[in-house]
Formats: structure tokens, sequence, C-alpha cells
């Protein structure tokens, strides 16, 4: 069998100029529009109880709406193949919605989350300029500067320019050089970045990485320093919310647990944590390396779907703990739909106007 070559995202700050960067806030802008146009447009269709309304029907209004007074600034700032990939984006968030796996559409704001995409990665010509920085040609924008922090490494497929807290990046998707990964017929190994050691894995064996000497340690901590800064910059920018939602934050819960979970009880208590290479469980005595520790309970939850990595028996790195005690997947909820209210006869007759299905009469209120 023929597999595809694995694909990876690489991402890379970008060093616009002035009208650059203007010029990309007025693309962002129009894929803004168009979004909050087509969105409102399926909105007032199934208020109406009309057909739904999808991106092929929209992509036909496209360039008439580009012809039309007062709307030429679509047509001189905004890239057509990114306006065709919003409406198919739209699309892809209304079946999400429709099954179950997400929430309804929302309107775009300003300032949040700007970004456009470029599908034909073909047409991105890169070249690099030093070791440290190479430029891309981007259409509306001309070749743009960005910071080659690491190699592309593949063939550039779809790229995305976005903007946040600390400025425009442009992002690419690669097809790596290189084979995909053959299937392991071996046993699972739980791993995990421990703190005395590198990393951990659950048959007991520890993996340290070589200490940095010098200039380097000096280097890398002054990495972090930075990192660390950029991060709490994103936090606190005004237009850079981040929403968490439910499963994530209950995610990322339960990794903070990893460290005070027994692997051979289950029981979660931080006085087990004696130190940082010592783990005794509170509830059954049970003692072993503390790296190693939620490495087994790592392994337990992704063979046996336990959610408290508890297990019956030993837990000797040949039967891992909680063989025998797994339970069913949970399957995904079906959100209910709920459709708008239908509105009364007379703004029903007076809506109906608005609209255009490219079936029936009216005009178009798209955008």
């Amino acid at each position: 069998m023929i597999r595809s070559s694995p694909v990876a995202g690489r991402r890379y700050r970008l060093q616009l100029i002035g009208k650059q960067e203007r010029q990309a806030a007025r693309i962002a802008g129009c894929w803004r529009a168009v979004w909050n146009a087509a969105l409102e447009q399926r909105r007032v269709v199934r208020q109406l109880r009309r057909p739904n309304v999808w991106g092929v029907q929209q992509m036909a209004e496209l360039p008439g709406l580009k012809r039309s007074e007062g709307f030429e600034w679509l047509g001189e700032d905004a890239i057509a193949q990114s306006l065709q990939q919003t409406l198919r984006d739209l699309d892809t968030a209304y079946r999400r919605y429709f099954a179950g796996l997400g929430g309804c559409p929302r309107f775009k704001r300003k300032g949040r989350g700007e970004s456009f995409r470029l599908l034909q990665g073909r047409d991105l010509a890169v070249r690099k300029l030093n070791r440290r920085w190479s430029e891309v040609r981007i259409a509306k924008l001309g070749w743009c500067r960005f910071r080659l922090s690491r190699p592309i490494g593949g063939e550039i497929r779809p790229a995305t320019v976005s903007r946040d807290a600390l400025g425009w990046h442009v992002s690419f998707c690669v097809a790596l050089d290189q084979r995909p990964a053959q299937p392991h017929d071996g046993p699972a190994v739980g791993v995990d970045r421990g703190v005395a050691a590198s990393v951990a894995l659950s048959t007991g064996a520890l993996c340290r990485c070589p200490e940095l000497r010098g200039r380097q340690g000096k280097r890398l901590l002054r990495l972090r320093r930075k990192a660390g800064h950029q991060e709490t910059a994103r936090r606190h920018h005004a237009n850079d919310h981040c929403r968490r939602s439910a499963r994530h934050q209950r995610t990322l819960d339960q990794i903070a647990r990893l460290s005070q979970t027994c692997s051979a009880c289950g029981v979660v208590d931080a006085r087990s944590r004696a130190s940082q290479t010592r783990f005794r469980c509170t509830a059954c005595g049970h003692a072993e390396h503390a790296d190693v520790n939620p490495a087994r309970v790592i392994l337990a939850r992704a063979v046996n779907g336990h959610e408290d990595g508890a297990g019956s028996g030993g837990c000797s790195a040949g039967s891992p703990p909680g063989a025998g005690r797994g339970r069913e997947p949970r399957t995904t909820r079906r959100r209910e739909r709920h459709d708008p209210p239908s509105p009364p006869p007379g703004i029903r007759a007076q809506r109906a106007d608005e609209i255009n299905l490219l079936r029936g009469h009216g005009r178009s209120v798209f955008p």
C-alpha cells in the first residue's frame, strides 16, 4: 500500500513594512466581511424556513458583488481564492454544528483572529536570503521577509497568514521529504517527560539528555525567558483572548494530576509525591520512581481508557496497569438542533425580498 508523505506545520514571524502591513489588514478585513455577510444570509434563510444555502451558491454571487457599486474595494484588495476558501470553511463549520461536534458559527470581530488563507502553495515562491532570514512572495503583498527559525524541510502546500499580539505570521503546510513511519508491532509503552530524568518510560527506563555546556546553557536560559515574556504578552493583549473549552480545561487538569496519581490504585494525592525522585502512595503503599509512575498512568489511560489510571494487579513492565478493568469508550453526545423561531407573516414577506437563493426572486444581501 502506498502511503502519502507526512504533513507538518511550519510557523514563522513575518517582518512586514508599513505598506504591506496595511494591505494585509485590508485582505483580512475582506475575509471577515465575506464571512459575516455569508453567515447573515444563511441565518435569514433558516429563519424563513427555506432550504439551506451553501458555499457553492454563494460563490456564484462573488463576481457580481465585486462589480457592484460600492464594493469595488472587494475586488481590489481581496484574494479570490481566499474568499472562496472562506465560504468552504463556513460550510465545514455548519456541518460540524449539524453533526453536534461544535457550536453554531458566529460573526467575526475586527481585531480578533485576523487571518486569510492561501490555497495554492505552488504560487508561494520562497527564497533564502541568509542563515536567519528568508522571504516569501504573497499575492497582493509582494516579497515579505520572515525569520527562518527552522528549515522548511519539504514542499509547501496551503499557507495561512495571521496576526496575533506579536504581529503577523505565516504558517506553511509542508509535505515532509521523509518516509512515513512504519507501524510498530511491539507492546505499547507510556512516555512521560520527567523531572529528575528527561524522559521516563513505563518499562522503567530513564533517558537523560546530555547536559549543555558553557555558553549553550546560558543561551537556552535566555531563550526560555524570552519565550515566557512573549507568552505573557499574548495573554495580556487586549485583542488576544484565549477561550478554553470544557474538554480542553479538563485535559489540562488531568495532566496536572499525573504526577500525583498512583498507577496501582488510582488514588490522587499530592502527598504521595515525596520528592522529585520518590513516589509512595498514601493509600496502598505502592512505591516507585516518581517519573516512571506517571508514564504507567499514561499507558493505562491509553490502552484501557481509564480516566484515573488505576489498574488491577501489579505494575510491571510486562503487564501494564489497568488490565481487565477497561470500560467502553464514551460516545459523542449529539447536540439538539434548535431552529430559530419563525418571524411573523408580515416580516416574513418583507425579508423574503432580502435573500437570493439563486432559484427564486429578489435581490441579494450578500454581503
